[in-house]
């Protein structure tokens, strides 16, 4: 499977929602640990101090980082 064997992973305007379990279940068996991950998102997206604390795990960055960690994950808006 070609996403065993990547060496970069990049999400185009995908929100990785929750209910996705089916997408998220392939991706926790085919995507290697190491691997980076780079998410291109809109603005609209970022976690602002604008948006509540309360509120920010449910914005994607927050989703992307708690799926795949912190450390992996890059962003660009």
């Amino acid at each position: 499977m070609e996403l065993s064997e990547a060496d970069k992973i990049v999400f185009i305007g995908y929100s990785l929602p929750e209910a996705d379990y089916h997408f998220r279940t392939l991706l926790r068996r085919a995507v290697n640990p190491k691997v980076p991950i780079e998410v291109v998102l809109t603005r609209k997206d970022k976690i602002t101090s604008e948006i509540p604390e309360r509120m920010r795990q449910y914005l994607p960055p927050a989703r992307y980082t708690d799926f795949f960690g912190e450390h992996r994950v890059s962003f660009y808006w």
